[in-house]
């Protein structure tokens, strides 16, 4: 298993990677790009960036997404207050029309 650590000492992830359809509901604020450079880096040279919309670093990952590998696949969930500690719950299907 690969481990990593940012210079910030957040540690981005843990285990394999799921790649089967999930979905959550999140709210971005961000209006542009985020630069990142060498400073954003992990101890392994790699820049990780969020993908599951929980990260309190964003757009860098912090692990966050571990908290999403119970979900079902094909289910969107939203997380109270894009938290991944707070209250989830299904909110829909992927695929469903809105």
């Amino acid at each position: 298993m690969l481990h990593a650590e940012f210079r910030n000492g957040h540690k981005p992830y843990s285990g394999a990677h799921r790649s089967e359809d999930m979905a959550r509901e999140v709210t971005h604020e961000a209006r542009g790009p985020a630069k990142l450079d060498e400073s954003d880096m992990g101890d392994d040279g790699m820049i990780y960036v969020c993908q599951c919309g929980l990260s309190d670093t964003k757009p860098l990952c912090d692990g966050s997404h571990n908290a999403t590998a119970d979900e079902d696949d094909g289910v969107v969930y939203t997380y109270e207050n894009d938290d991944a500690e707070g209250d989830r719950r299904a909110i829909g299907e992927l695929g469903d029309e809105e």
